[in-house]
């Protein structure tokens, strides 16, 4: 009994700390496949929008690579 609430404190605190970086992932992937929802038109800023969400959804932040 005592092993299954260790577990689920563990799964709890797992879970918060992965779940932005998992949304992160499915937000930027939902934009890349689908652009329309950041806008039909593509302007500059869009396409500047659209390259750094795909910077994000590939792991390249600040000069610092850390692919999935």
């Amino acid at each position: 009994m005592q092993y299954h609430s260790i577990i689920k404190k563990i799964h709890t605190y797992v879970g918060m700390v992965l779940a932005p970086f998992i949304l992160l992932e499915a937000i930027t992937g939902l934009i890349l496949v689908e652009p329309w929802l950041i806008g039909d038109e593509l302007s500059d800023s869009s396409l500047t929008l659209l390259n750094t969400i795909e910077m994000l959804h590939q792991g390249e932040i600040i000069n610092l690579n850390f692919p999935w």
